[in-house]
């Protein structure tokens, strides 16, 4: 782990259909290098999703309409972000066909194919290491690891859950530090990234 560098992506959306004109209202992505979060090391940014925002995102995620009216649009971000990515060797997200899904639609829009580094969906990861418990949502393996879950606006926002994921990552790697790189080869760019 600690020859590589990695980012831990999350995104959040105004509802979960990306096929019925739900789009991404905040992107952010954080670095682990040297077997550490460096939480300085970020991409992050509010997105103008040009639609409105239903109740129901905004109770999760909460963000409001007022927050993203001043926002960029994807377009105005997606250079940025590639840059963010260039020197990552592996991406985890944590339920990456969600994210993903948003993400290559978002491209679409903008006229462009989706490229990213290897990409590693750490709800997968979690099912190769512990094929025994029944969850692996991210809740629950913070739980499993102790890890502080700072509810309210960090949680189900798109930095605050990119950090808590990094700080999983880093706890299936201290578990399986012999099994971790060929674990992480054996699932990267599964049919997620199709």
């Amino acid at each position: 782990m600690h020859t590589l560098t990695y980012a831990v992506l999350d995104t959040e959306t105004t509802g979960f259909y990306y096929d019925r004109g739900d789009r991404l209202v905040e992107i952010a992505a954080v670095k682990i290098r040297d077997g550490k979060i460096v939480p300085e090391d970020n991409f992050q940014s509010m997105i103008n999703p040009e639609r409105s925002i239903p109740l129901s995102a905004s109770r999760v995620n909460h963000i409001t309409d007022e927050m993203v009216a001043s926002a960029p649009k994807f377009a105005e971000i997606v250079d940025e972000f590639e840059k963010f990515l260039a020197d990552v060797d592996y991406v985890f997200i944590h339920n990456a066909k969600f994210d993903l899904s948003f993400l290559k639609a978002e491209y679409a829009r903008c006229q462009r194919a989706l490229k990213l580094p290897k990409v590693v969906c750490s709800v997968e990861l979690s099912k190769a290491f512990y094929p025994e418990l029944r969850t692996h949502n991210l809740n629950a393996i913070a739980k499993r690891f102790d890890l502080e879950i700072k509810e309210g606006e960090l949680r189900h926002r798109a930095l605050g859950d990119v950090i808590l994921t990094g700080e999983v990552i880093l706890k299936f790697y201290e578990e399986n530090p012999l099994i971790f790189l060929g674990s992480l080869e054996s699932l990267e760019n599964r049919e997620f990234c199709g």
